[in-house]
């Protein structure tokens, strides 16, 4: 993997770069935000310089922050780091009359910030920029409901909102944002069923609601929303059976399916699915012995 800006991968270079991040991100504040008027002449004059700006601000930020989780930087540091970097976004949404385009770098913006936010453990601004970017791609949808690329962030979005209410408890709020997403999900799918991408997305968002209805006990429709995401790991898996992560994938499921029909007390069912998971790794593990641990069929490979 690259080594952004030649830093030593350890310690001190994580520190290196996430001083980088904040000089970039105050640089762009500058650029983007130096009075609204400013700011807004910038983006009607020169868009395209604003934009490559921001979108490497959010990608500097992206590799800070997974360099800090790594390598263990102080947790106030990074906190700082998103702290700035939400500022700058707070500013750029004072720009009035931005261009689409705009608008979807605030959305790519908006869900870094809430994806690092996860990362940690902030739930409360993890939910807040999930939501902000579900505002704006609500508005980018309405302009073009044909863009395929805003209903699938908006899914993105919906999903990422479930993800913090599950960590706060509040599974009620977090099935209703994933059965959101999931809805989305499963009209690109049907209108893309040559898209991989969006089956695999599907997928997820079907554990997802099984993964909340198995948590509030509801078993029986946490059964059919895995096995309709078996269903499509079983046809993704046959297409590419060279892929493994596919085949991970798929040995994950049957097992989420055999979880549920332990539970149920259907053991002879839950025998069968197990052992299918069980082939797929050792199939696994036999091909790729560097991926041994694909034979563990336990629950903290399933996450």
């Amino acid at each position: 993997m690259s080594n952004p800006g030649g830093l030593d991968e350890r310690g001190g270079g994580s520190a290196q770069l996430l001083r980088l991040a904040s000089i970039v991100i105050v640089f762009a504040a500058v650029v983007a935000t130096s009075g609204v008027a400013i700011a807004e002449r910038v983006a009607g004059k020169n868009e395209a310089f604003l934009l490559l700006t921001l979108k490497r601000v959010g990608g500097i930020v992206d590799t800070a922050m997974g360099h800090s989780n790594r390598f263990g930087v102080p947790r106030q540091a990074t906190l700082k780091l998103l702290a700035q970097a939400e500022r700058l976004i707070k500013d750029l949404s004072k720009i009035e009359n931005a261009s689409p385009e705009l608008d979807r770098q605030k959305v790519r913006m908006r869900l870094q910030i809430a994806r690092n936010f996860r990362i940690v453990g902030k739930t409360d601004r993890q939910i807040a920029h999930a939501t902000a970017a579900e505002h704006l791609l609500r508005g980018l949808v309405r302009r073009n409901k044909k863009d395929l690329e805003a209903q699938g962030w908006l899914s993105d979005a919906l999903g990422e909102r479930g993800d913090a209410l599950v960590v706060q408890g509040d599974l009620a709020k977090a099935l209703k944002s994933y059965e959101a997403s999931l809805e989305i999900r499963q009209r690109l799918a049907e209108s893309n069923p040559k898209d991989a991408m969006w089956s695999l997305k599907l997928s997820v968002a079907l554990d997802k609601v099984g993964d909340v209805r198995v948590a509030q006990n509801d078993l029986s429709q946490a059964l059919d929303s895995y096995e309709a995401s078996l269903a499509i790991k079983k046809r993704l898996a046959s297409e590419k059976p060279d892929n493994k992560a596919w085949q991970r994938d798929l040995s994950v499921s049957y097992n989420r399916v055999g979880d549920v029909l332990r539970s149920e007390g259907q053991l002879a069912r839950a025998l069968v699915y197990f052992q299918a998971s069980l082939a797929i790794r050792q199939r696994l593990g036999e091909t790729d012995t560097a991926n041994s641990w694909l034979l563990y069929a336990s629950d903290a490979a399933d996450d």
